[in-house]
C-alpha cells in the first residue's frame, strides 16, 4: 500500500507541474511575443546591398571585357600562313642575292654583257645614220 501511496503522490505532483507549465504556455500565448527580426532583416539589406554593388561592378567588368575584344585585332590563320611563308621567302632571296658570290658574279657580268651590247649596238646604229 506504501508503494501505491507514493506512487499516487508521485503522479499527482506531475500532474500539477503538468498544469503550471501549461498555464505559462497559455500566458505566453496571449501576450503575444513576438520575434525581433529587426537585426536579422538589417543583415539581410547590408547583404544584398553587397550583392548588388558586386553584380554592378561585374557587369561593368565584362562590358570593358567586351568593348577590349571588339576593339582587338584578329588576323585569319591563312593570312599569318601566307605573311610566314612570304617572310622566309624573302629571306632565302636576300641571302641568295647578296651572300651567294657565285649568283652575285653572274648578275653582274650578265648586266655587264647587256650594257655592252646596247651600247655597241647604239654606236653602230648612229654611225649608220
Amino acid at each position: 500500500m506504501a508503494k501505491l501511496e507514493h506512487l499516487s503522490e508521485l503522479l499527482v505532483s506531475e500532474i500539477s507541474q503538468f498544469e503550471s507549465t501549461v498555464q505559462r504556455l497559455e500566458k505566453i500565448q496571449k501576450e503575444k511575443i513576438g520575434i525581433d527580426s529587426a537585426a536579422f532583416e538589417m543583415l539581410l539589406l547590408k547583404h544584398q546591398e553587397k550583392m548588388e554593388k558586386g553584380l554592378f561592378e561585374h557587369s561593368v567588368d565584362m562590358k570593358d571585357l567586351g568593348a577590349k575584344l571588339e576593339e582587338a585585332k584578329a588576323y585569319p590563320i591563312w593570312a599569318l600562313i601566307v605573311f610566314g611563308v612570304s617572310i622566309v621567302l624573302n629571306g632565302i632571296l636576300i641571302y641568295i642575292v647578296f651572300f651567294n658570290s657565285k649568283l652575285n658574279i653572274s648578275i653582274i657580268m650578265g648586266a655587264y654583257a647587256q650594257m655592252a651590247k646596247r651600247t655597241l649596238s647604239y654606236k653602230l646604229n648612229s654611225r649608220l645614220y
